[in-house]
């Protein structure tokens, strides 16, 4: 975690520049799985799923253009699918996802819709979820994920609502190879796309 505190170090420390300004951002969006073929979850590759993200974060001007800060993202509505077995329903299985990461974000300053790109790294805390149905007499079980580090990368457009707020549209990718919180979990991947919709703009 000790490039969290170096991140907060720069964030906080960078000099009181005309242009040198903190940022807040707030979203939401849809995405969908891009998981590998992947035991235990029983879940296909072309068995993509949907989730919806939520997320804030902060950035802070450190060049023309440049934004470096923390964002927070996680799924409100997991990763769901049904587990079955000879056409019958056993489960819902569900999958969270929680990011605390550092971000990185470019500018390209274009009026009046203006393009960005975006990527980052961060830590992912998540857990898979499995909900019996009533009838099929097991008890519902949580298991958590080894928390390990994923990459991620996008890109956007934004535009004016007034002279401090724009609002933004970005997809980003995510990539992440996770294994279960065992000894002998193996890994597999975790990818995921999703589409988000916000607000940033300059904390006064």
């Amino acid at each position: 975690m000790q490039w969290l505190f170096v991140l907060l170090s720069a964030l906080f420390m960078t000099t009181e520049a005309p242009a040198a300004q903190t940022k807040l951002g707030l979203y939401a969006g849809y995405g969908r799985s891009q998981f590998d073929n992947c035991f235990p979850l029983g879940l296909k590759k072309h068995q993509a799923t949907g989730y919806v993200p939520m997320g804030v974060m902060v950035l802070r001007h450190v060049l023309p253009g440049f934004l470096i800060g923390l964002e927070l993202n996680h799924s409100v509505i997991p990763f769901t699918w049904e587990q079955r077995v000879g056409g019958q329903k056993q489960a819902d299985e569900k999958v969270t996802q929680t990011i605390l990461g550092a971000v990185a974000r470019y500018e390209f300053g274009i009026r009046p819709v203006s393009p960005h790109v975006v990527g980052g790294i961060g830590l992912h805390v998540d857990r898979w979820i499995v909900d019996y149905v009533d009838d099929v007499g097991f008890a519902d079980q949580t298991y958590d994920f080894k928390p390990v580090a994923g990459l991620h990368l996008g890109g956007g457009i934004s535009t004016a609502v007034d002279p401090f707020r724009f609002l933004f549209a970005e997809l980003v990718y995510h990539h992440v190879n996770k294994r279960l919180d065992s000894d002998d979990a193996k890994g597999f991947s975790y990818d995921n796309w999703a589409f988000r919709f916000g607000v940033i703009g300059p904390i006064r």
